[in-house]
């Protein structure tokens, strides 16, 4: 839910959202089930920030009107809120096309040398 403080004295209007951390894991989660993937991923480097804020501040011979300051402030918030998802879901995306290029690699019909012993042998 978004909040918001002002401050008529500096004449400045915050809006801010809190409790966002996991908010890209949710997104990614409600998405998978959506298409039936039974996947269970989550990462550290998809957790967000827990708070985004936006602030205004009134220009000098503009006129005080604060609920014009809350529409820009929340403006400026979700901004920033969907920047910080934005760079989650990407990381995602590109941590599924790396497992992806690792996987195709491995089914090429050759089982993987576990030993390391060389590139290429059938060994047991």
């Amino acid at each position: 839910m978004m909040k918001y403080v002002v401050n008529k004295d500096k004449q400045t209007v915050m809006a801010f959202l809190e409790g966002t951390q996991m908010d890209a894991v949710k997104m990614i989660a409600k998405e998978l089930m959506r298409t039936g993937v039974p996947v269970d991923y989550y990462s550290n480097k998809l957790l967000m920030a827990n708070k985004y804020s936006g602030t205004v501040t009134l220009r000098h011979g503009d006129t005080w009107d604060e609920e014009e300051g809350k529409r820009l402030a929340k403006e400026k918030c979700l901004a920033n809120y969907h920047r910080g998802l934005e760079k989650r879901i990407n990381k995602f995306y590109y941590d599924m096309a790396v497992a992806m290029s690792v996987l195709n690699k491995n089914s090429s019909g050759k089982e993987c040398c576990p030993c390391e012993c060389c590139n290429d042998c059938d060994h047991q």
